[in-house]
């Protein structure tokens, strides 16, 4: 995959900026993901109010990117990172909103320097999250899928879930969707 594939943008970026995305496409090549989950924003010069609301955070660009699990097709988590001058924060945040928590979660960071050390700072965040291994654990019932949760398997923090199941029964199966593979193996 080329470089220009990830973060996609199609306006002219003011040169500070460029830097920045240009260093995470360089690094995002050797991702394991799809350049179609991610994404750049930034604020519409010809839109008064954004640019306001943006300046009143002191934002500049967000990148972000959506983690997927490729067998279901589903977005497990959003993550982005706020780019403001000379420092950056990345969390996961809302996939519709596009907002950080108002509370950090374990995944958060944040860096500061020159816009080359937030772009590098960034990208390994980025890369460090999309290598962790999330495994998908599932309940059946006559042989359907009833419930699913969506795990990190180094951690054990819960990523997603969608279903509904009674008690702490334990998954009828775990399977392992992205990241690379636990030495210790996968939670159970």
């Amino acid at each position: 995959m080329d470089a220009v594939d990830w973060f996609g943008y199609d306006e002219p970026l003011a040169p500070h900026l460029a830097a920045f995305v240009e260093i995470l496409r360089s690094r995002a090549t050797a991702w394991p993901g799809d350049p179609a989950d991610t994404y750049l924003l930034a604020p519409d010069p010809n839109d008064v109010a954004e640019v306001a609301a943006w300046n009143a955070d002191g934002h500049e660009l967000l990148a972000w990117m959506d983690v997927v699990d490729d067998a279901e097709g589903r977005v497990l988590l959003t993550l982005g990172a706020y780019l403001a001058g000379e420092r950056v924060r990345g969390d996961e945040i809302h996939n519709q909103t596009l907002h950080l928590p108002e509370e950090p979660t374990e995944l958060a960071f944040e860096a500061a320097g020159t816009v080359e050390e937030c772009a590098e700072a960034t990208a390994s965040w980025m890369e460090t999250q999309l290598r962790r291994p999330i495994v998908r654990q599932e309940w059946l019932h006559g042989g359907v899928v009833r419930a699913r949760r969506c795990r990190f398997a180094d951690t054990g923090s819960e990523v997603s879930r969608s279903g509904f199941r009674t008690g702490d029964e334990p998954p009828d199966r775990t399977i392992q969707v992205r990241g690379d593979q636990l030495n210790t193996g996968l939670i159970r």
